[in-house]
């Protein structure tokens, strides 16, 4: 995978989605039932991962919220060091989470073992300057230019490819939520937890 293809994944979030495919099955809920007849999933196990599900969530939402934005303001060829320094700062936030869910589904079944470390270094790249969203943005600008000759003014191919990826990382951020949303329907039916955990 070259460089751009490798930033791109980032901008789409498609690594996140790549790292939690398993939970967004339908089968995952279904191999859930399993582990609950077979008595390795318990109501406290149960609990952990629909709480740790819960923060994956908050975080995904926020990480689409910031990639959004700096692919909006990509279009002026400059991001704003706000911007950056706010991705900067979620990056940090992703490692606890997603290292709390890769050891609560281990503790269910071993052979779900997610490996959220390179997700985490890639996030933390992307608002690091030189080597993330700028970097990305300027590999981007050249490569649009380079397909475009003179057929089409590269500003107008670079704009329309951010229109792409938004729609991209879009309908990504939609598969993550409906995908662990369904879990922590599935957790919620099949247990009774407390209502303290259901703010209204």
């Amino acid at each position: 995978m070259d460089q751009l293809s490798a930033l791109t994944e980032v901008a789409t979030l498609n690594i996140l989605v790549v790292l939690l495919r398993p939970l967004l099955q339908e089968e995952f809920s279904v191999a859930l039932a399993t582990h609950k007849a077979a008595g390795t999933l318990s109501q406290k196990r149960a609990l952990l991962l629909y709480k740790v599900l819960g923060e994956v969530a908050n975080l995904a939402a926020q990480l689409h919220t910031r990639h959004r934005l700096l692919l909006e303001t990509g279009r002026t060829g400059q991001l704003p060091p706000d911007h950056l320094a706010a991705m900067a700062a979620i990056a940090p936030q992703c490692e606890t989470p997603l290292r709390h869910l890769a050891a609560t589904l281990r503790a269910i079944h071993p052979v779900w073992g997610l490996k959220p470390q390179t997700v985490v270094d890639r996030l933390s790249q992307w608002g690091n300057g030189a080597a993330g969203a700028p970097r990305f943005l300027e590999e981007l600008r050249w490569e649009m230019a380079r397909q475009a000759g003179r057929a089409v003014p590269w500003r107008q191919a670079f704009s329309t490819r951010l229109d792409q990826l938004l729609a991209e990382l879009d309908a990504n951020h939609r598969q993550i939520q409906d995908g662990l949303a369904a879990v922590r329907q599935w957790l919620r039916t099949a247990f009774v937890f407390s209502e303290e955990f259901f703010p209204h």
